[in-house]
């Protein structure tokens, strides 16, 4: 069109932008952008509105508030834009100051900016404000009986208001299968497995139809109390009303079997469901490692590029780790030169083989890698520390560990139980009670 000079509008440009938007291309929205400003519509409140969408999408809410201040009119839609855009990206704080400097303005709300400052009070956990909202919502008789009801569901739910959750639930005139799900969901979240099931039972007595999001949540209860009879009927009961090739329910099942100790089961599911899901070999590729399985863990990885499926950094790093687990160095330097060969050197991989090589002694190549790693994560600092502490050199473990306070580093407990240990190891007990203190809100 641009080399056609063929003339371009605001609807056109808004829908390149939402494109751009679709398929997660920031590089190309920028593009647009610019040519939107060359062009003039920089001041049109569609394009506008498409450019502030478009940059939520994309999680660069930076960018999206500059479009939000420069708009030269802000209406309801680009208000509920941009709040959505700061929640969907978690940064709810910022969202719910947004959604109070709208309500200084007296703008009458609707259903969608509604929907946003919900998920925002669920996921900061204001109980009180939630309530607010939720009175908001009745005296106005916005989105009433609707999606908002299911999200004020969970919203009550994050907030541990189980018994306001059921009360909605409960006055809803017509259940879908959304509000079934945000129900289960709900007791899910509050451990209340049984009821999460009994509520699933009900749902069925009712004949409303479940989707992949119900069973998930379904499963995941079976799982929370590891019940493996029930999960299996669970199981049966997809098997015959749904499709199995669904690649969501794949790593859902592996957990509940696992969690059951069933891994027969696990691998079942993933020659017959997740035979194509990397997600599914993934997953049981790392819990035979967590568990020191290896050479169930290495056969998987084997195993999943017979069915033509490229091994990623999640795949690599948890093969890695369950060499490290049984400390076998050999094939930990072999999966080391296939992460090179395949240029998979990310931070995850690198922790990983810094595991591997401070379990089997070699510090010297630990710390090389551990030197190539840009933003350092509090994972690989831990590996390091604990793996000068195995091998003896205690004083490397605390110039570390004076390292990460020296530029104040996030610490967990790992980090401080090691350096205590390296304290002791060299008498230092006036450094290690110090460490002690430093970590018991910690532990």
């Amino acid at each position: 069109m641009l080399y056609n000079e063929i003339r371009i509008n605001e609807f056109i440009f808004s829908s390149v932008l939402r494109a751009c938007a679709g398929f997660g291309d920031l590089g190309i929205g920028e593009k647009v952008h610019g040519k939107v400003i060359k062009c003039g519509f920089d001041i049109d409140a569609v394009v506008e509105t498409s450019l502030l969408g478009m940059y939520g999408d994309l999680g660069c809410t930076n960018d999206a508030r500059r479009v939000f201040d420069n708009m030269s009119v802000r209406d309801l839609i680009s208000w509920s834009s941009i709040i959505s855009s700061y929640v969907d990206n978690g940064e709810a704080s910022e969202g719910l100051e947004m959604f109070r400097s709208l309500v200084l303005k007296g703008v009458e709300l609707d259903s969608v900016t509604m929907l946003s400052i919900a998920e925002a009070c669920g996921e900061l956990g204001f109980s009180r404000l939630a309530r607010s909202l939720h009175g908001y919502v009745v005296r106005r008789r916005i989105g009433s009986h609707g999606p908002l009801d299911d999200s004020l569901i969970v919203m009550y739910s994050k907030c541990g208001d189980f018994s306001s959750a059921e009360r909605i639930f409960v006055n809803m005139f017509n259940q879908s299968v959304a509000s079934w799900t945000a129900m289960i969901s709900c007791y899910n979240r509050g451990g209340r497995f049984k009821e999460a099931l009994e509520v699933f039972v009900e749902m069925l007595e009712s004949k409303v139809e479940s989707n992949t999001v119900t069973m998930m949540a379904v499963l995941g209860s079976c799982a929370g109390f590891s019940l493996f009879k029930e999960g299996k009927s669970v199981h049966c009961y997809i098997a015959k009303h749904m499709e199995l090739n669904d690649g969501s329910l794949g790593p859902t099942l592996i957990e509940l079997y696992a969690k059951c100790g069933q891994f027969r089961y696990c691998e079942n599911v993933l020659h017959t469901i997740g035979k194509r899901n990397i997600v599914s070999w993934n997953m049981l590729i790392s819990l035979y490692a967590s568990r020191g399985l290896l050479l169930e863990a290495l056969a998987l990885f084997v195993q999943m590029q017979t069915q033509g499926l490229i091994p990623d950094s999640f795949s690599l790093s948890s093969s890695i780790s369950a060499c490290a687990n049984v400390g076998f160095l050999q094939l930990g330097r072999q999966l080391h030169g296939y992460a090179i060969k395949r240029h998979i050197l990310d931070e995850f991989v690198l922790n990983s083989l810094i595991d591997v090589y401070s379990k089997c002694g070699l510090m010297d190549l630990a710390y090389l890698l551990f030197d190539r790693i840009q933003f350092k994560s509090v994972v690989a600092w831990n590996s390091m520390i604990c793996g000068f502490c195995q091998n003896g050199n205690s004083s490397e473990a605390i110039n570390l560990f004076d390292q990460m306070y020296l530029n104040c580093l996030d610490m967990n407990e790992v980090t401080f139980l090691a350096a205590i240990q390296a304290c002791s190891q060299m008498g230092h007990l006036e450094k290690g009670n110090g460490f002690t203190t430093n970590s018991l809100p910690m532990l």
